[in-house]
C-alpha cells in the first residue's frame, strides 16, 4: 500500500468520524452518560472535602468516609465504566457506519453481553497505567540517573501510547466480532495496512485535543487572574477556589470528549481494515484504498531466482519445482492446474499436483506479480467471515484487482 493511499484513507477516516456522529445522535449518549457520572462523583467528592472542614460531629466523620470511598472504590472503577460505555458506543458506531442506525439501549445491551471482555480490557488498562506511572516516578532522580530516568520516561510513554493504540483496536474487535482478547491479538498485525491511520488515531487526535486545550488554557489563566483579583478585593479566596474546581472538571470532560472521538475513529478504522465488505458501497471506496491493486511492473516479469534478496542460481532456475508449496508466489496457482485458471471446477475436489503440475506451478511463479501474493491472506480472512467466493471476487475486482488473478487465488487450496 502506497503512502498516498494511506493518506487518503486516513483523511476519509477522520471525515467519517464526525459524519457518523452526526448521522446518529445515539452515538453521543454514552459520552453524555460518562460526563454525568463523573459530574455526580466530582460534586460529591468536593462536597465531602468542604464538609470535612465546615461540618462538625457525625457529619465530619461521614464526609471523611465519603472521601475514602471515592478514592479507593469509585476512582478504581472508572476504567471499567469508561470501557463499558465505549463498548456501547463502538457497537452503535459500527451499525451506523454500516447503514443501520441503532439505539442507545441496543449499545448498552451489547456491552452487557461482552462484560468479560470489558473487564479484561479495563484491568489491562489499570495495570499498564500503574506500570507507566511507576516508571515516571522512578525517572525523577537526578545525578548519574539522568540518562536512566530519560529512558524510563521513554519506556513509560511507549507503554501509554502502545496501549492507547492496541486498546482502541481490541475494543471493536471484541464488541463487533465477539472475539475474546486472546483471539484478537493475532489480528493486530492488520494495523500495518494503514500505519499512518493508526498513528493519527493515537497521536493526531491527542495532539489536536491538546492544541485546543492550550488555546482554552489562556482563557483559564485570565479567569484565574480575574477571580483571584475579585477574591482579593472581597477578602475571600472562595471565587478563586471555585474556578480551580471548574477548570479541573472541564479538563476531565475534555478528555472524555477526546476519548469519544478516538472510539468512533478506531471503530471505523477497524471496520475498514477487517470487515470492509460490511461497509455500504457509497462509503467503502473512501476508506479502503489500501486494498487497491498495485502492480509491481519491474518485478512482474522477473524470474523468481532473480528477485531482490534472492541469489541467482543458473543451475536451479526453478527452485520451487522440488517443493511447490515453498514459495508464496506458487500459492497463486490452483492445485492440479497449469498456467490457466480452472473454470467451473470444484477446488476442494482437486487432486494433489504431480511432478508435471509442480513444474507448471514453478513456471508460473517466475512471472507472477508479487503484489498478488497478499490476496491469499485477504481471501482467507473474508471466507472466515462467511462471505462467498462470488462476493469476494466482485469486491476485489471493484478494487482494480485483475479478475484472472483473483480467480486463481480463490481456486487455490493448500495441500
Amino acid at each position: 500500500m502506497g503512502i498516498f493511499d494511506s493518506f487518503k484513507d486516513t483523511m476519509q477516516l477522520l471525515k467519517n468520524t464526525f459524519v457518523v456522529i452526526g448521522r446518529n445522535p445515539a452515538i453521543f449518549r454514552p459520552t453524555v452518560a460518562q460526563i454525568i457520572i463523573f459530574g455526580i462523583f466530582y460534586a460529591i467528592f468536593i462536597a465531602s472535602i468542604i464538609a470535612v472542614y465546615l461540618a462538625t460531629g457525625v457529619m465530619t466523620l461521614i464526609a471523611f468516609f465519603g472521601i475514602l470511598i471515592a478514592l479507593f472504590i469509585i476512582i478504581p472503577l472508572f476504567p471499567y465504566i469508561k470501557v463499558y460505555y465505549n463498548a456501547a458506543q463502538c457497537w452503535i458506531v459500527y451499525h451506523t457506519f454500516t447503514g443501520h442506525n441503532i439505539s442507545y439501549d441496543d449499545g448498552l445491551k451489547r456491552a452487557k453481553e461482552n462484560k468479560m471482555d470489558i473487564f479484561v480490557i479495563g484491568t489491562i488498562d489499570i495495570v499498564l497505567t500503574w506500570i507507566a506511572n511507576k516508571l515516571k516516578e522512578r525517572s525523577n532522580k537526578g545525578g548519574i540517573w539522568v540518562v536512566v530516568g530519560l529512558l524510563l520516561k521513554l519506556l513509560a510513554k511507549g507503554i501509554e501510547e502502545g496501549w492507547d493504540l492496541i486498546g482502541h483496536y481490541l475494543l471493536p474487535a471484541a464488541i463487533i466480532q465477539d472475539k475474546s482478547v486472546r483471539e484478537v491479538l493475532p489480528d493486530i498485525k492488520n494495523i500495518k495496512n494503514n500505519v499512518p491511520g493508526a498513528l493519527v488515531g493515537v497521536f493526531g487526535i491527542d495532539f489536536a485535543g491538546n492544541m485546543l486545550m492550550s488555546l482554552v488554557g489562556y482563557i483559564y489563566v485570565i479567569l484565574l487572574i480575574g477571580t483571584g483579583a475579585i477574591g482579593y478585593f472581597l477578602g475571600t479566596w472562595i471565587p478563586f477556589y471555585i474556578m480551580i474546581v471548574l477548570i479541573i472538571g472541564l479538563n476531565v470532560v475534555s478528555r472524555i470528549l477526546v476519548d469519544m472521538v478516538k472510539t468512533v475513529y478506531f471503530t471505523i478504522f477497524y471496520t475498514a481494515l477487517t470487515i470492509p465488505m460490511n461497509i455500504p458501497e457509497q462509503y467503502r471506496a473512501e476508506v479502503t484504498n489500501y486494498l487497491l491493486y498495485k502492480p509491481v511492473s519491474k518485478m512482474a516479469a522477473m524470474p523468481a531466482a532473480q528477485m531482490p534478496g534472492t541469489a541467482y542460481q543458473p543451475q536451479q532456475s526453478n527452485p520451487i519445482a522440488q517443493d511447490p508449496q515453498s514459495s508464496p508466489a506458487a500459492d497463486m496457482i490452483p492445485q492440479g492446474q497449469g498456467n490457466a485458471p480452472a473454470q467451473g471446477s470444484n477446488p476442494s475436489n482437486q487432486a494433489s499436483p504431480g511432478p508435471q503440475a509442480a513444474q507448471e506451478q514453478a513456471g508460473y511463479s517466475q512471472s507472477v506479480d508479487p503484489a498478488a501474493v497478499k490476496l491469499l491472506a485477504y481471501i482467507k480472512h473474508y471466507r472466515q467471515q462467511g462471505h462467498t467466493d462470488d462476493l469476494i471476487l466482485r469486491f476485489l475486482v471493484q478494487h482494480n484487482w485483475p479478475e484472472d488473478i483473483v480467480r486463481k487465488a480463490l481456486e487455490y487450496r493448500p495441500g
